[in-house]
């Protein structure tokens, strides 16, 4: 993968990132009760960062390998699939909408990687073949 497509790449993460971090909807600030408000937002918060962190991870080692990047953007993108889905049962389809607008730029992200990972892979693969015969 060329320099500049890794950069660029990072960069669209980094800002995604970002807007997902300091836009979160007020929904998450409020909920669980009196006892819990903030809560649902700071563990949103924590595993956004890992999640961030595990996609940065496997664009950087893509110099080095595509089966390791692979298999960490993998690890990242189920786990935000899985708070997607876990917030998005929501009661009302307003809360849904906010939900599914808050997490899906992230979740298409980290798929967009996710392909751009394995279409590195088949395409390593099919020059390795060539050289090979």
């Amino acid at each position: 993968m060329p320099k500049k497509q890794k950069l660029f790449i990072l960069l669209i993460l980094i800002c995604i990132s970002f807007l997902t971090y300091y836009f979160t909807p007020k929904i998450f600030y409020i909920g669980g009760g009196s006892c819990y408000q903030g809560i649902t937002a700071a563990i949103i918060h924590l595993f956004l960062i890992i999640c961030t962190i595990l996609n940065v991870t496997a664009i950087l080692l893509l110099s080095i390998s595509t089966k390791i990047p692979k298999i960490i953007n993998a690890v990242a993108t189920v786990i935000w699939s899985i708070g997607t889905l876990v917030h998005s049962m929501q009661e009302t389809l307003k809360d849904f909408l906010i939900v599914a607008s808050y997490f899906l730029p992230f979740l298409a992200m980290s798929l967009f990687i996710f392909f751009t990972i394995k279409k590195l892979r088949t395409s390593n693969f099919n020059n390795a073949n060539e050289f090979a015969e």
